[in-house]
């Protein structure tokens, strides 16, 4: 019994002195303005707190790169104007649609659907079912290569469903959504490859620029070269085809020369994307992947970019 008290002593000295030792740390620490609160899970992760990232209605421009795995989806904010460009694919369907509705999105002004693929119009039908849709862009494919899987088909039985109509984007024209400009850069003819139907946009806003490019690859890339070269110079470049080897040819990278590189892709994914080559090219800007960076925020303020990610890594 003696021994018993004496250990039973023993650790409650052990916890007061514990819980002294964690009161004068945070003491000291709080005199250097270290500790305001108790830290969250995210700060333990290193994760920044997205809750800081205007919604849809605030006095602030800014182009969010959704995090839907392996598969694209761009939103354009201005006031209460939206643009969304690809929708990812379905099986991350759920995850897109709380993002957008996590920026307070409610009507969607342009869906812009850059090519056929799954991955890229994966959850175009659950977003129409969620959101009010005023206008759809797509690419009438070639007779010879008309999709039919039946994610597409049943997207033209939804719009179809929901009274809306395709709109063709005219290339070289423009649309203007709030404060962005956007301009239709390709493609200017129909190619049987899906991807290098993709619609490529460039996108101005209070004098920075960025360039959507789908899953553009070589051919498509070198005829804007030659056509819309002045258009190509941009701040952001949205890397196409998810970083693969296919897209983001020396030239064009070149005339794009771009400070900020976003690739959208899918944590170990398949195809081995982004490619360590394509990523060589792009050493000299500040690069964001959605695998490494979650969702990716760049705000437009006063002519500056101010990148906001949901996980702090970056390349």
């Amino acid at each position: 019994m003696a021994k018993y008290k004496k250990t039973r002593t023993g650790l409650v000295f052990l916890i007061i002195f514990i819980a002294l030792a964690i009161s004068a740390v945070a003491v000291t620490l709080s005199s250097y303005d270290i500790i305001e609160g108790v830290p969250t899970w995210n700060n333990v992760l290193g994760q920044e707190d997205t809750s800081e990232v205007a919604k849809v209605g605030e006095n602030k421009d800014r182009v969010c790169f959704i995090d839907c795995g392996q598969g694209d989806c761009e939103t354009l904010i201005s006031g209460e104007h939206v643009t969304v460009i690809d929708s990812g694919p379905q099986s991350t369907k759920h995850q897109t649609i709380q993002q957008l509705k996590d920026l307070g999105i409610t009507n969607i002004e342009n869906l812009i659907l850059t090519h056929p693929h799954e991955d890229h119009i994966g959850g175009a039908y659950d977003i129409l079912d969620n959101f009010n849709v005023s206008k759809i862009y797509m690419v009438k494919p070639s007779k010879s290569n008309t999709p039919k899987t039946k994610v597409y088909l049943n997207l033209l039985e939804k719009i179809s469903s929901k009274g809306l109509s395709i709109t063709q984007p005219e290339i070289g024209g423009t649309i203007q959504s709030g404060d962005f400009k956007m301009k239709f850069l390709s493609p200017d003819k129909v190619y049987d490859d899906h991807n290098n139907n993709s619609i490529v946009i460039r996108a101005d806003v209070d004098n920075k620029s960025f360039l959507f490019t789908g899953d553009a690859e070589k051919e498509p890339e070198n005829q804007m070269l030659k056509k819309y070269r002045s258009d190509l110079d941009c701040d952001v470049l949205k890397v196409g085809h998810h970083g693969s080897h296919t897209s983001t040819s020396d030239n064009f990278l070149k005339a794009v020369s771009p400070s900020i590189a976003v690739i959208e892709v899918g944590t170990g994914n398949d195809y081995g994307h982004p490619k360590g080559s394509t990523l060589k090219k792009l050493s000299n800007c500040k690069i964001y992947r959605t695998d490494l960076n979650g969702m990716i925020v760049i705000t437009v303020d006063s002519r500056n970019l101010n990148v906001i990610t949901q996980k702090e890594k970056s390349q």
